[in-house]
């Protein structure tokens, strides 16, 4: 049990940051839409368009870390199996 704790632990934070890396490495929060600009073709007026974007913040990465700690802290409290031969 302690190995898979320890391994589940290691698959949290290196999915964490392999999402946050994926989707734009964002250095803010969460941001669930992107808002740009877009030029209208009939009347040449530029105005906002959203649309919807996931990109991943430090606060995604920062719950990600915290879960793998959590699991390792865990992995110490447990008791190991005793092997049989």
């Amino acid at each position: 049990m302690r190995k898979i704790l320890r391994f589940l632990s290691l698959l949290t934070a290196l999915c964490g940051v392999a999402l946050w890396f994926a989707t734009g490495s964002n250095r803010g929060w969460t941001k669930t839409t992107e808002t740009t600009m877009v030029l209208d073709e009939i009347t040449g007026i530029e105005g906002p368009v959203t649309v919807d974007n996931f990109s991943a913040g430090v606060d995604f990465l920062a719950i990600c870390a915290l879960v793998a700690f959590t699991l390792l802290v865990i992995s110490f409290f447990v008791k190991a199996q005793p092997r049989y031969s």
